[in-house]
């Protein structure tokens, strides 16, 4: 706290002005002072528009961080179905069959290069196989619970002609349709 002299007051108040005084200023035991210690902290006004705003961002951040999440998941396991299937069609390629190998050896969900995904770590989906000797259909199931268990697109599925479906994205009624394949492998 610093005190002014007579000058100060005198020349702070001139003929017609009218006194203005700042927070921490004031005349105290005769003497003009100014307290140069601000006071630290925020209004309780200032904290709740503080909050109105963050939460006005994640209304709109969060959905769009969710369907950028799932479409990741989409993108990882339709690499993990492509992967299968190529090596289904190497394993027919060699033997004609896709139930065995040139050795022999019988192709099952085990054989799979990919049998979840992610490759590794917690499982979002599951690749399932059916297969017989001139057919095949690979199958992602997502887990439940778990991130993909809401997505819309539900269970993607890949055969040996290369055809490709999935749940009812798009709300019609009708799963797999042109529109659901659109949305769910399209991007």
């Amino acid at each position: 706290m610093r005190f002014g002299t007579k000058d100060d007051i005198s020349n702070r108040y001139r003929a017609n002005e009218l006194p203005s005084f700042r927070v921490g200023e004031g005349w105290r035991c005769g003497q003009w002072y100014v307290d140069d210690q601000r006071k630290g902290g925020f209004t309780l006004i200032e904290l709740m528009i503080t909050v109105a705003i963050v939460a006005i961002l994640a209304a709109i951040a969060y959905p769009s961080y969710i369907a950028y999440v799932r479409r990741a998941n989409r993108a990882d396991i339709k690499t993990a179905l492509l992967d299968d299937a190529q090596f289904l069609e190497r394993i027919f390629t060699e033997s004609n069959d896709y139930t065995r190998n040139s050795a022999g050896a019988v192709i099952t969900q085990a054989s799979l290069p990919r049998i979840q995904s992610p490759s590794s770590g917690t499982a979002i989906y599951n690749i399932g196989l059916a297969v017989t000797v001139s057919t095949y259909t690979l199958t992602a199931t997502p887990v439940n619970p778990g991130v993909m268990a809401a997505d819309r697109c539900g269970a993607l599925t890949l055969n040996n002609l290369g055809v490709k479906s999935s749940g009812d994205y798009d709300g019609n009624g009708t799963a797999g349709d042109a529109g659901d394949i659109a949305a769910c492998w399209g991007k």
